[in-house]
C-alpha cells in the first residue's frame, strides 16, 4: 500500500490567482501572503473589473471579498 506524502513533501504548485478587493490594506495582506506561498497574483479593485479579467482565462482562481 502506498503511503500518502506529508504536506512538506508535496511539490508546490504556483497558481495564477486574481484577487478582487476594494480595501487596499486587505488586498496588500492577501497579495503578499499568496506570493509568499509562490503564487502569481493579480489584483482588481472591484467585482466588475475582476469578472472581466477572470473571463479572459488568464487566472485559475478568483478570490473575492475575503
Amino acid at each position: 500500500m502506498d503511503q500518502i506524502p506529508a504536506p512538506h513533501e508535496l511539490e508546490r504548485i504556483a497558481l495564477r490567482i486574481l484577487v478582487a478587493e476594494d480595501d487596499p490594506v486587505s488586498m496588500l495582506v492577501l497579495r503578499k501572503t499568496l506570493e509568499k506561498f509562490g503564487h502569481n497574483v493579480s489584483c482588481a479593485k472591484n467585482g466588475a473589473e475582476a469578472w472581466e479579467a477572470f473571463q479572459a482565462g488568464d487566472h485559475e482562481v478568483l478570490i473575492t471579498d475575503w
